[in-house]
């Protein structure tokens, strides 16, 4: 039974004592069995983290090799699980020392140019946004269609 069809059944029927303690009975092993599925996937999930760290560390001691012989050990590795090669984890690795990599670049720009967002919105600023090409195009049409338009008045 689930929460809430237990919580509906308690509301809904008359109130005797042995049947709302045999109600709350249920309802406290339903959320205990619930805290340890809960406990037990946390476990598992922290189990997984610690296991590619260690991976991670040992890839990344792999990699300052010379890259044939590394690449040749990381492709012979396999996971305890035999499900991820080592290969695709190098490639998680590298992606992640490439935005690493990024982050500390942008930092750095931010610290000796300034904020880039604000860069980039004081460049589209010199840009014409389009609202304004479209009023200085009808504003162009409005002048060839007037009789007295003149070029060199224009200038």
């Amino acid at each position: 039974m689930s929460l809430t069809s237990l919580l509906d059944e308690l509301l809904a029927e008359p109130f005797h004592a042995v049947s709302v303690h045999l109600r709350l009975a249920n309802l406290r092993d339903e959320v205990a069995k619930v805290e340890k599925e809960n406990a037990s996937l946390v476990a598992e999930l922290a189990d997984v983290a610690r296991q590619l760290e260690q991976l991670a560390s040992r890839v990344h001691a792999k990699t300052r090799r010379s890259e044939p012989e590394g690449r040749a050990q990381r492709e012979a590795m396999i996971l305890p699980s035999g499900r991820v090669a080592e290969s695709d984890l190098i490639s998680i690795y590298d992606v992640a020392a490439r935005l690493k990599l990024s982050i500390h670049t942008v930092r750095d720009r931010v610290r000796k140019k300034g904020d880039p967002l604000r860069v980039a919105r004081s460049r589209v600023g010199k840009q014409r946004p389009m609202q304004f090409r479209l009023s200085k195009i009808e504003e162009l049409e409005r002048e060839l269609a007037d009789p007295a338009y003149s070029p060199r008045r224009r200038r």
